[in-house]
């Protein structure tokens, strides 16, 4: 008899849960989240990526919770590498630029690059996180193993979504070689989050970046074996915040700088919308903190390199312009009015469009052989005290090995 009454207790006491649970959601239409999100996570949370197993009848993986410790952020370093939980053969690095605290979000931009996590990959984007005020992500597979490397780049963002202090609607992606055909792909059919700018370098495909991102900018060796299709993918541009940028040599991805001024550019096309009204950003804010950045790399250029001062001014330019695409109007500050009045610029500003001008019609067929060579020599002797005498030089060789 004792026996039986425990089986009987045991027998209500599984009813009455049943009932608990069956009461609870039919007034709630849901089950209770697993996971509550970090409190400084603030309003307009975005759910994560849908990334990974699916649950029950489609419905997104519950991930176990997780100790945001876990993430290895050192502000001015590289963190230790980092596992994703939902799917552990995936894995990346993150570096923060000096200034990094965990009480406000921080844009992001994902990189994929032939070397995974290394040193030099890391090395290329430093300076641009500083100057935007960004963090690096990189993964540590996606750049070695091609097209399959798409769920590695959907595993980190999604990762550094759910556990970094991460702003959404400023996330950028970046591919070196190989890794920008992937760039473009994961920002051609986004899987559960927002790409707000890409930035490749030293590959491209025309087809994926057709259906891909708003805001683009590419790199490209002056004589890169890719750059024929790198001039292809910009012929026509693909809208108004797509930008093209040469560089003297071959695949090698460019200087810091380069890069650096890549990251301004997205980052320009992001945050016009931040303005508070006709004159002025709103006090505090994130386009405030850039615009500050730009005018102090622009002083600090001005001293050493015009021609890169006026590229630098360039971003300030877009970024003073809400309406450009719709418009094609740009609204220079008097900072880059008054380096555009400068000699030398306008030598500059003259020769970048004639080169641009002729690396489409070369490349593309329209100048070959001794008549194209003929040409950027004769250009390059034109602009010989100018940054653009090697890019003549370059895109009128043979290609790089």
């Amino acid at each position: 008899m004792n026996f039986a009454w425990r089986i009987g207790l045991a027998g209500a006491l599984i009813w009455a849960l049943g009932a608990v649970e069956t009461t609870w959601a039919q007034g709630r239409g849901k089950p209770p989240p697993v996971r509550q999100p970090p409190s400084d996570r603030g309003k307009g949370e975005r759910p994560p990526p849908e990334v990974g197993n699916k649950g029950a009848k489609g419905e997104p993986p519950v991930l176990p919770e997780r100790d945001k410790t876990e993430i290895s952020i050192i502000p001015g370093d590289v963190g230790k590498e980092i596992v994703c939980p939902f799917d552990r053969s995936a894995s990346y690095r993150i570096y923060a630029p000096r200034a990094f605290t965990e009480e406000r979000r921080w844009p992001v931009i994902f990189v994929v690059a032939p070397g995974g996590g290394s040193a030099t990959t890391f090395r290329r984007y430093t300076d641009g996180a500083e100057l935007n005020g960004w963090l690096v992500a990189v993964s540590m597979q996606a750049g070695k193993t091609g097209k399959e490397g798409r769920e590695f780049v959907d595993a980190m963002i999604r990762d550094v979504a759910d556990r970094a202090p991460s702003d959404p609607d400023r996330f950028f992606l970046s591919g070196i070689a190989d890794g920008a055909k992937l760039a473009l792909a994961c920002a051609a059919a986004p899987k559960g989050y927002r790409i707000a700018g890409t930035l490749i370098s030293g590959a491209a495909d025309k087809n994926l970046a057709r259906s891909g991102p708003a805001a683009l900018y590419a790199l490209c060796g002056a004589n890169s074996p890719f750059r024929r299709e790198m001039v292809e993918l910009f012929d026509p541009p693909g809208g108004p915040l797509w930008r093209m940028e040469f560089f003297p040599g071959g695949s090698d991805g460019g200087e810091t700088e380069d890069v650096a001024l890549g990251m301004a550019w997205l980052h320009a096309a992001v945050l016009r919308s931040e303005k508070a009204d006709a004159r002025a950003p709103r006090p505090g804010s994130a386009r405030e903190r850039f615009e500050k950045a730009l005018m102090e790399r622009i002083a600090q250029r001005k001293t050493t390199d015009i021609e890169r001062a006026y590229d630098w001014a360039e971003c300030l330019t877009l970024l003073n312009s809400p309406d450009f695409e719709k418009t094609g109007v740009l609204n220079p500050p008097a900072a880059a009015v008054a380096l555009r009045n400068d000699p030398r610029v306008k030598t500059y500003r003259e020769g970048r469009a004639e080169f641009l001008a002729f690396a489409t019609q070369a490349l593309e067929g329209g100048i070959s052989g001794p008549d194209a060579v003929l040409r950027a020599k004769t250009l390059a002797f034109r602009y010989r005290d100018s940054r653009l005498r090697p890019l003549f030089e370059g895109i009128g060789q043979s290609v790089a090995k």
